[in-house]
């Protein structure tokens, strides 16, 4: 029979677990922005997260791993932010998409300032930005020409790959837009691409 302790205890070994991997990820996100990622080691990290090698290797077997972790965390993140919406609405009215990114990193923006300061985010946001167009062309429907769909594609990774490089540059403070002004801000840089992008639709439709 379980004891009235167990579930207690439990709970205690899940929010230490936690904490453990917060603070090994923060760690790795602070010294990647100090050194290349693969000059990192696990010493470095257990360091600076002031842990012992033991409690590393509980949750992860390499800094790769980690990364992967950080990664994942972030993509998985985002992706539920518009995970009850059709993903093409964004087409329409980006404005309210981009709101609910900037909400998104006004959650914790000193540590996503340090996740995209270090050397590894190109390749995370890459993949974010590659699946994030694959899915909004596919909310669009299955009867979509395949030239429609190629010229969406490309005004939407050329959109993606600016609204990517504004928030980077926001959350680095490289420019004067705040996270609470950036989606107006973003929005309104996007005017004329939006515009071209509703012609295409617009087209499809007659």
């Amino acid at each position: 029979m379980e004891s009235k302790e167990e579930p207690k205890r439990m709970k205690a070994e899940y929010r230490s677990s936690i904490r453990s991997k917060t603070m090994i990820k923060e760690a790795l996100l602070e010294l990647m922005v100090e050194k290349p990622f693969d000059k990192i080691t696990i010493t470095d990290i257990v360091k600076k997260a002031d842990i012992n090698r033991g409690t590393f290797y509980a949750h992860y077997d390499n800094t790769s791993e980690v990364l992967r972790s950080i990664s994942a965390s972030v993509i998985d993140e985002i992706a539920s932010v518009f995970k009850a919406k059709n993903n093409s609405d964004a087409l329409w009215n980006p404005r309210g998409y981009l709101k609910q990114i900037s909400d998104f990193f006004l959650t914790n923006p000193n540590y996503f300032a340090r996740l995209v300061a270090t050397d590894k985010i190109s390749e995370v946001l890459n993949d974010a930005r590659h699946s994030a167009i694959e899915k909004i062309l596919n909310d669009l429907g299955t009867d979509l020409p395949d030239s429609a769909r190629a010229q969406l594609a490309i005004l939407l990774d050329y959109s993606m790959s600016g609204i990517t490089a504004l928030y980077t540059d926001i959350l680095l403070e490289k420019i004067p837009v705040t996270l609470e002004d950036s989606a107006e801000y973003i929005a309104n840089l996007l005017a004329p691409q939006r515009n071209v992008v509703v012609e295409v639709l617009q087209q499809m439709q007659k």
